[in-house]
């Protein structure tokens, strides 16, 4: 089995990772934010393919400058 079926709280929690590509909807904008960062791994790396609207960017910057984001 190579892929298995994850929540999105499953998927910040365990990825080294994440990549959106997703397209910009209501329930997507802001996807990355404060809360959502706080669920991922320290040293993530975010790489956003999309929209930008996707993330907050103040959160963004909040989580560069501590690390959390790599």
């Amino acid at each position: 089995e190579t892929c298995t079926y994850a929540s999105l709280d499953q998927v910040f929690a365990s990825s080294d990772v994440i990549a959106l590509h997703c397209p910009l909807f209501p329930e997507t904008e802001g996807i990355i934010n404060k809360d959502t960062i706080g669920k991922m791994k320290d040293g993530v790396m975010i790489i956003n393919n999309s929209r930008g609207p996707l993330i907050v960017e103040s959160d963004l910057r909040d989580a560069l400058n501590s690390g959390k984001v790599a």
